[in-house]
């Protein structure tokens, strides 16, 4: 524990040492102590031992700021919403404060967004326009709060209303989607309602006045019959029941029975009626001997309440006449116990006839003029002499639409006979679509061109389904015997847009993207052929994923190419692009390497070849003689290989071999075209056999027979082996020769014992000489004024 003022006296050595150990002593406690040091510092250290907390001095120094309890426990402000007591370095404004005991809130660009108090958690408190959305694993807006439009979403981004919920549809059976669960025990009407509720007045501004619940029939465990039940509210304020469809689909209004109920409508398309009025319509009842009801046939039964064949059973009425039971008091038409009808007037447009003969129309109709639109036959034929519509006014011959929905025409033959619609011209054929027993769908201008059998699949040249050599059935069969066999896709525009065949491929169901792995095949073309008895595979082209796709536009692909050898009907992979570029042919689908022969075409452009054994590569020129390889560097020829009859030559290059210093020590400063000499250890690569490259030193012998050629560059090539240069050795380069040195073209040359070279004394190659001068011109001067020219190096 020790404080100190940082002010070190003049003293003697001991005191001073003294001291500075006290300074030290206070630095490294952080200036511990149970009470503020007496000289204090902006920005200085105190570590409080009365309220163990770790202090620091403010810029202006004047007064302590709390960093952390001593125990490590982190205190920071209090705080505000636009200046946090806990922010970000760039966002100074975003972060966390304390609006008040037992509360931490949570702010960003100055705003409050939420508030964690101790009875309540609170988002958007300050009521802004900030929307809410809470993400589930399979859907972004699993519940989204519209702050701007006070609604609230399931399921979707942009609800409509106050409560908006979206979702894939489900079948009725299947149970999903808005649940209200009752806790309650097992027993009969059980269930929760869905309540509506409004401002009745007196201060009840929210009242319940209808209700809709879903209840038990019964209490039989493992039984899951239930009643919606409909409830509305009276007067008084309650709500009881209105009507209920029961767990059969029987509707009763007005009552929980068919024998209770006011009126019940069963399920079965019987209907009957309870109760009577006293004036207008005659009485209604729910039995068969009197009044009206729908019987089980869902035919309406209109019974007389006297027995007379006098009495009418059926009468329509003129608006606003009351019932006589004589046609001159407003009766229209009317139907009597024996059977007989009759009608009041004139049906203008249309007459009823009752035919005798079989070929007589039962049912005709006439236009003012007395011109026939339609009738019927006593076997049923109808005849219309204009359009025909079902459910609108007919713009065509035949013209059927729907008040909602899809409209729908039923084609229903007789059994084991299909149906068909066939097309005329006149009175010649010119084709037909015909569904067969067998639920196949043929389409045929006299002949059959297509069909679509049963399962889906889509057969054009063909009857029936043809399985692929692997087994599966595709669902577009094109056959033939002529060049027809074919698919053509053909875009005709004035642009660059081409005409195209998409293949597509995702690991979720039809219609759901789910994201692709590596090494899935997104599309494959395979080409089979037949042996005699069934089809087999001769060849593969298909599309993989070639790494881990992302979620934005990141699909890597490679292309891969398989062939059949002879012998077999396995396709085996003979080439791959890959998504880089590369180019791979007979390695299997890796890079060849030692034990993986192939072809590999970078992405950069480089070749490797590699082969088990024999000629790795064949260059051959046909024509004439000239050159087969010309070496370049930035699109400069630097050199080439040629042939002229049978003489090969290697045009601008020289020989040279890798080494390395003494020990294999690191790379230093030698400079280009300096004299190297040979030594007897040898170079080292890890675990590869080396018999003959040695290593080499900076030749420091004059007229050294151990020259080896000169220093050409630092290996750059190899990330693992740094240390490794090149030494070139014989053929074309270049020779440093020293400050002072003159030479001559023609010159042979030898070591001067620095790492430079110099005339020999006579004209004989002997074992020291290295290179002869092939011109003056110098190439580089270096810093030590040492130069290069050009030479025929002749170390070997």
């Amino acid at each position: 524990m020790a404080t100190h003022d940082y002010i070190i006296s003049n003293a003697s050595g001991a005191a001073v040492r003294a001291d500075l150990n006290n300074a030290l002593a206070a630095i490294v406690s952080n200036n511990s102590n149970a009470s503020s040091p007496s000289t204090t510092y902006a920005y200085q250290w105190w570590a409080d031992t009365t309220t163990g907390q770790l202090k620091l001095r403010n810029s202006a120094n004047n007064a302590w700021i709390t960093i952390f309890e001593l125990d490590g426990t982190m205190l920071m402000e209090d705080g505000t919403v636009s200046a946090p007591g806990l922010a970000f370095a760039s966002d100074l404004n975003t972060g966390f404060f304390r609006s008040a005991a037992d509360k931490i809130n949570f702010a960003t660009g100055g705003v409050e967004r939420l508030e964690i108090g101790s009875s309540e958690v609170v988002f958007n408190d300050g009521s802004n326009d900030v929307d809410f959305r809470v993400e589930s694993n399979g859907n972004t807006h699993m519940l989204f709060v519209d702050g701007g439009n006070d609604r609230v979403g399931i399921g979707t981004s942009a609800p409509e209303e106050i409560l908006h919920i979206a979702a894939a549809s489900e079948t009725v059976n299947s149970r999903d989607g808005v649940m209200l669960e009752s806790t309650s025990a097992l027993a009969a009407d059980t269930g929760l309602p869905l309540v509506f509720s409004a401002d009745i007045g007196g201060g009840f501004t929210n009242y319940g006045i209808a209700s809709i619940a879903g209840r038990k029939e019964n209490a039989t465990s493992t039984n899951a019959a239930g009643y919606l039940q409909f409830g509305t509210g009276s007067s008084g304020g309650a709500i009881s029941e209105a009507a209920r469809i029961d767990s059969s689909g029987n509707l009763f209004i007005g009552g929980t029975t068919a024998s209770s109920a006011d009126i019940a409508l069963n399920a079965n398309g019987s209907a009957t009626f309870e109760g009577s009025v006293s004036s207008g319509p005659k009485k209604a009842y729910n039995d068969d001997l009197r009044g009206c009801f729908i019987d089980s046939y869902g035919f309406i039964n209109v019974n007389s309440l006297s027995g007379s064949a006098d009495a009418q059973n059926l009468i329509v009425l003129q608006r606003g006449q009351a019932s006589g039971g004589a046609a001159g008091d407003g009766v229209k038409f009317q139907v009597k116990n024996d059977g007989s009808a009759s009608f009041s007037g004139v049906v203008t447009g249309s007459r009823f006839i009752n035919a005798t003969g079989s070929a007589d129309p039962w049912l005709k109709g006439v236009n003012s003029s007395g011109t026939e639109t339609f009738n019927v036959n006593k076997a049923g034929a109808a005849y219309f002499a204009s359009n025909v519509g079902i459910g609108t006014s007919p713009s065509t011959e035949l013209h059927v639409a729907a008040s909602s929905g899809y409209s729908e025409l039923r084609l229903a033959g007789a059994s084991g006979s299909g149906a068909s619609v066939e097309f005329y011209e006149s009175t010649t054929k010119r084709g037909d679509i015909y569904i067969d027993p067998s639920e196949n769908i043929v389409f045929r201008n006299n002949t059959e061109r297509m069909r679509l059998d049963p399962s889906g699949r889509l057969l054009v040249g063909n009857t029936s389904n043809v399985a692929t050599a692997s087994g599966f059935n595709p669902s577009v069969q094109v056959a033939g015997t002529g060049a027809a066999a074919a698919i053509s896709v053909g875009r005709y525009v004035n642009s660059t847009s081409p005409g195209q065949i998409v293949i597509q491929k995702s690991r979720g169901g039809v219609g759901v993207q789910t994201i692709v792995q590596s090494g899935d095949y997104l599309g494959e073309i395979t080409f089979e052929g037949s042996n005699g008895s069934a089809f087999k595979q001769g060849a593969i082209v298909s599309a993989q994923v070639d790494g881990t796709p992302g979620s934005g536009d990141d699909m890597p692909g490679r292309l891969v190419f398989s062939t059949s050898s002879d012998g077999s009907s396995t396709p085996t992979e003979r080439m791959r692009i890959k998504s880089n570029g590369q180019f791979f042919i007979n390695t299997g689908g890796g890079a060849p390497n030692a034990s993986t022969s192939g072809i590999e075409f970078g992405g950069n452009g480089y070749i490797y070849n590699v082969v088990d054994s024999g000629t790795v590569q064949y260059l051959d020129r046909m024509g004439n003689d000239g050159i087969i390889v010309e070496f370049r560097q930035a699109n400069q020829a630097e050199g080439s290989i040629s042939v002229s009859g049978s003489t090969v030559s290697y045009n601008g290059g020289h020989l040279s071999r890798w080494s390395q210093l003494a020990g294999g020590i690191e790379r230093t400063e030698i400079l280009r075209g300096s004299v190297l000499s040979n030594l007897d250890e040898m170079c080292e690569w890890g675990e590869e056999d080396n018999e003959q490259l040695n290593r080499m030193k900076v030749s420091d012998v004059e007229g050294d027979k151990n020259v080896s050629g000169v220093f050409q560059a630092w290996d750059d090539d190899d990330d693992t082996y740094v240390n490794d240069f090149y030494c070139a050795m014989t053929g074309d380069f270049v020779i440093r020769i020293a400050q002072g040195t003159t030479v001559a073209r023609g010159d042979l040359l030898m070591s001067a014992g620095d790492g430079t070279a110099k005339p020999q004394d006579d004209d004989i190659v002997r074992s020291k000489t290295i290179a002869k001068v092939t011109s003056t011109t110098v190439s580089t001067t270096y810093s030590d004024n040492s130069y290069c020219v050009p030479c025929v190096l002749m170390a070997c």
